[in-house]
């Protein structure tokens, strides 16, 4: 799940995001792409590539249950990331505006932190922890 939600200046253009679920939909995977009404209007007249889906708009307890039949979720630090984290889900965590060591996960297994202050990682830098992530140990 690629969680798109953020405050503005934690935001990432919804291009970044549809990036990273076709490089997800190319690898066999299915990517969620998921967010609120003001992601959603981010989206319109984006294209959006053969095998990632754009999740409809979800109550809070659909919206966990989502969450939690993810692989992985990738978010910037806002509440679904830690919803991820509570239900036993892989992050990865973007961090850009705030201090990762006081609200990151980074030190529990199968959580990266991406922390770049003032500006949100690159592309492949997330792509790579997420593959990390996803990819069976052993």
């Amino acid at each position: 799940a690629l969680f798109m939600g953020a405050r503005a200046e934690k935001r990432l253009d919804p291009r970044w995001f549809i990036e990273l679920g076709a490089r997800l939909a190319r690898s066999g995977r299915t990517a969620a792409l998921m967010g609120g009404p003001a992601e959603r209007r981010l989206l319109e007249g984006l294209s959006i590539p053969k095998g990632v889906i754009v999740a409809p708009e979800l109550n809070l307890r659909r919206f966990a249950a989502a969450i939690a039949g993810a692989r992985a979720v990738l978010s910037a630090d806002t509440g679904p990331m830690h919803l991820a984290v509570a239900v036993g889900v892989p992050t990865v965590e973007l961090f850009s505006h705030t201090e990762p060591w006081r609200f990151g996960y980074g030190h529990l297994p199968e959580h990266a932190v991406l922390a770049t202050p003032e500006r949100y990682p690159r592309l492949d830098e997330a792509w790579s922890a997420l593959q990390a992530i996803l990819t069976p140990k052993g």
